[in-house]
């Protein structure tokens, strides 16, 4: 009797963890053609952006990114008209689980930066907030890097204190990265400033255009009392 007892009890909890991660159900399948489907939008992603042209550059490491969690990729080089000065830009969708917990203190400080206990919250545009903070180099003669990067399902742009609580329930996740090699900065760049504020809307139109039809996720609470600001976040010293 034990036995069977065990076994009906232990075939309980597996099919029940299997059930949660949408193995048995219809809601699994529908997950995945929601992140399907969400990927394939990156590609929406625009090459011009006001005054700036994009160009594409290569993923360097597909498996990392895989292991990232990112399933569809875009990097891209955008240099502002009139000025030689270029910013890199990385928009991931994929998994919200690994997606939500690597961020650039985890890779770049494995490509030879430290982070800079100058952690920022920032809101470049009305309805969007990034995390901004600088790295700096490790080997002298590199340039440092000033780097703002957020989460979205639906093109407001989000940095809570902890992404996995935050995200971890949904069907997909998109980052983004926005990076730029800097002597020292203490706020965000005015060409951080400028590519952001017109990236985010363009995003909006494109990227993200089917969902802000539907409106079916959360947007950030009173983001539209709010100015275009940093505060220090909870990792500041």
């Amino acid at each position: 009797m034990k036995p069977l007892l065990s076994f009906i009890c232990c075939s309980a909890l597996l099919l029940g963890s299997a059930f949660k991660q949408g193995r048995f159900n219809e809601n699994g399948v529908a997950n995945a053609e929601l992140m399907k489907h969400a990927c394939e939008q990156v590609v929406r992603f625009p090459m011009a952006i006001g005054d700036w042209t994009g160009k594409d550059i290569a993923t360097e490491d597909i498996d990392a990114m895989r292991r990232g969690g990112g399933v569809g990729c875009v990097r891209r080089i955008y240099q502002m008209k009139g000025s030689s000065e270029t910013l890199s830009v990385l928009l991931m969708c994929g998994n919200p689980g690994p997606l939500s917990v690597h961020t650039p203190e985890v890779c770049y400080a494995g490509a030879s930066f430290s982070p800079d206990p100058d952690q920022r919250k920032w809101m470049p545009a009305d309805d969007s907030e990034f995390t901004w903070q600088t790295f700096t180099a490790r080997t002298d003669g590199n340039p440092n890097l000033e780097i703002a990067w957020a989460w979205s399902i639906d093109g407001r742009w989000q940095c809570p204190s902890v992404p996995r609580l935050t995200f971890g329930h949904e069907p997909y996740l998109y980052k983004l990265y926005v990076v730029r090699t800097c002597l020292r900065e203490s706020s965000p760049s005015p060409m951080m400033s400028q590519l952001l504020a017109e990236l985010i809307p363009s995003l909006q139109k494109t990227v993200f255009v089917e969902s802000r039809k539907t409106d079916s996720k959360t947007s950030l609470t009173d983001a539209s009392t709010k100015k275009a600001e940093f505060t220090p976040s909870s990792k500041s010293p």
